[in-house]
């Protein structure tokens, strides 16, 4: 997701708006999967799924934000300096807004 650096100055609560509003939708999403009394997706093994996800990939595997994906970002930018598509490598604070976990 990007916002336009002349929007987010002139509305800076807009990049926590539209962060909190993913997580919320995430949330959504996520939340009911472990419900053994009503299956929210027609997946028999669905519980054995959602378990064997969070042994591999932790509890967190839609993980939002800078901080839980800061090693992935950091990977980004540089991978794009390599290859030639920045002048420098870009560091994973520059990838955020400052008022964004």
């Amino acid at each position: 997701m990007v916002i336009r650096e002349d929007i987010h100055r002139e509305h800076p609560w807009v990049a926590a708006s539209v962060y909190k509003a993913f997580c919320a939708a995430r949330d959504l999403a996520v939340d009911g999967l472990y419900d053994t009394d009503a299956l929210r997706v027609a997946l028999p093994w669905l519980i054995d799924h959602v378990e064997e996800t969070w042994s591999v990939m932790g509890r967190d595997f839609w993980a939002y934000g800078l901080q839980p994906n800061r090693q992935t970002w950091e990977a980004v930018g540089r991978y794009v300096y390599e290859q030639g598509l920045s002048p420098r490598p870009v560091v994973a604070d520059e990838m955020f807004a400052p008022n964004v976990e």
